[in-house]
């Protein structure tokens, strides 16, 4: 019986440290936690202030802020016209990232007017897949 006990508790704490040390590992190579657990945390404190609000307003304003923040994006890069010609810049606006040779003439009025607002890219792989359709 007592054999069995050890076993058993040999399992659970090797089990224990090799997710701890999974853990671990994914911290120190990519300096950030896997997603499911940062979302356990936030779920557990939008929970226990929608059960401490007394009114509907008070929820309302609580999943109002949470779905906008969902929507909100994070972007790398944005098209604006400059001279004439379409210039990408990094987020900041201030950091020119390349000139292209894409004049405004040639564009459709839609995307015409997308420029004047500036036209927003999460990754490069998005910027240079808009480029390529619209260079010569």
């Amino acid at each position: 019986m007592k054999k069995a006990n050890r076993i058993r508790l040999s399992f659970i704490l090797g089990t224990f440290f090799c997710i701890g040390g999974y853990f671990a590992g994914y911290h120190y190579v990519t300096g950030t936690y896997p997603e499911e657990i940062k979302a356990i945390p936030e779920m557990i404190t939008d929970k226990s202030q929608e059960e401490k609000t007394d009114t509907g307003n008070e929820k309302k304003e609580t999943e109002s802020a949470t779905e906008s923040a969902a929507i909100q994006k994070n972007y790398e890069y944005v098209i604006v016209e400059e001279d004439g010609y379409l210039t990408v810049y990094h987020a900041d606006l201030k950091t020119k990232y390349m000139d292209t040779d894409i004049s405004m003439e040639e564009l459709d009025d839609d995307i015409k007017a997308s420029v004047q607002n500036g036209i927003k890219f999460e990754n490069a792989e998005e910027l240079y897949s808009f480029l390529e359709n619209y260079s010569s």
